[in-house]
């Protein structure tokens, strides 16, 4: 709720006598060119809405020229969805809690030819209350369990991810780790010669660490708002 109030209370200041007789929305990050501001974040599990999972998503930002970022827990490959996309893609990361996950699959979606590598630090310690999930879940009139079952165990329910495909999930138990420290930053940092953003960054001291433990740049994220009870929205 706080994330939609808060574009309310915001607007565009208007300039006059700028001659706009030929507009220009494309914006240029990290040597990339995109056709507007506007991106596609990173939306897990699309399989719950389309048979092809993230591919019709990638077609479309091809067709529109928009910049994407691919969840870590993508359905379809990161490397079939750079193929739909035809031009690098954003990888988020989840850290899991083991350090070599993560590193091998920021090393795979780096092969693959992604543009960046996008951190998430705002989900180490798990999201909405179990009661919150169950009673939206009795509200989706999909078929969840597709993509969300994790009864059979969490490696298990990592196994059905494309990126998680040849890896030793023996150790991997956990999407995040709430011991993780800014240090780990620069871990990420090190595997890596792509632009590194961390997402979901709320405070600008926060931002300011990003920064100074080797990040490229950041995403102000509170994660839909079910990441944390600061109940700030993300564009205050």
């Amino acid at each position: 709720a706080a994330n939609r109030d808060g574009f309310q209370k915001y607007g565009f200041r208007a300039r006059r006598l700028v001659d706009v007789g030929t507009v220009d929305l494309s914006i240029e990050l990290f040597g990339q060119t995109w056709a507007s501001p506007v991106a596609l974040a990173p939306v897990s599990s699309q399989r719950a809405f389309h048979q092809d999972a993230e591919r019709p998503s990638a077609r479309a930002a091809r067709r529109r020229g928009a910049l994407q970022t691919i969840s870590t827990l993508t359905n379809v490959s990161f490397e079939t969805l750079i193929d739909d996309r035809q031009a690098p893609l954003w990888f988020q990361l989840y850290p899991t809690n083991d350090p070599k996950t993560a590193r091998r699959l920021v090393e795979r979606a780096d092969a693959a030819g992604a543009g960046a590598i996008v951190l998430t630090v705002d989900l180490l310690a798990g999201g909405m209350r179990r009661e919150t999930q169950a009673a939206l879940a009795r509200r989706d009139a999909g078929n969840c369990a597709q993509c969300h079952d994790r009864t059979a165990g969490f490696p298990d329910y990592l196994r059905r991810k494309a990126m998680f495909d040849g890896l030793d999930l023996s150790r991997t138990t956990a999407l995040g780790d709430p011991r993780l420290t800014w240090d780990y930053v620069r871990q990420v940092r090190s595997w890596t010669k792509k632009p590194v953003l961390v997402k979901g960054i709320m405070s600008g001291q926060d931002a300011e660490q990003a920064l100074a433990h080797g990040a490229d740049g950041i995403v102000v994220s509170n994660h839909g708002g079910r990441a944390e009870e600061s109940l700030v929205g993300a564009i205050d």
